[in-house]
């Protein structure tokens, strides 16, 4: 590597600070996909494993379509719609299932926004990264 392309690399990674807030969409499009494919396995997006249904059958089979992901400046929101929220938490009657992350950020969520920030940092594709 030449001290020329070292001197581009770190500008580049002064220039990002500004950029995050532009990569912010794509990490919030790789969390939702990331949410999607922990909820249809019938487990929480930390990888929490629900209890089936009274009658035997998966619960909160929809629950991918109550959550909403999306940027906000260079913040990632996490929302559940109702009824799922109750499961979240447990209400009354509805059992406990952890929709949202319990505890830390899981391992699935970290590599979803680092491929959030490969495809939205341009300085990332001009240097080769690769998802």
């Amino acid at each position: 590597m030449s001290l020329a392309t070292l001197d581009e690399w770190i500008q580049d990674l002064r220039d990002a600070g500004e950029g995050i807030n532009a990569a912010a969409p794509e990490v919030a499009k790789a969390c939702k996909s990331s949410a999607d494919a922990q909820l249809s396995q019938g487990r929480g997006i930390g990888g929490d494993e629900w209890a089936p249904c009274k009658d035997g059958s998966a619960p909160l089979t929809n629950a991918a379509a109550a959550l909403t992901v999306d940027a906000v400046g260079n913040v990632v929101v996490f929302r559940i719609g109702e009824p799922y929220v109750f499961h979240h938490f447990g209400a009354g009657r509805v059992p406990r299932r952890p929709i949202l992350p319990t505890a830390g950020l899981p391992d699935n969520l970290g590599y979803a926004i680092r491929q959030g920030l490969i495809q939205g940092l341009p300085f990332m594709k001009k240097h080769g990264r690769k998802t």
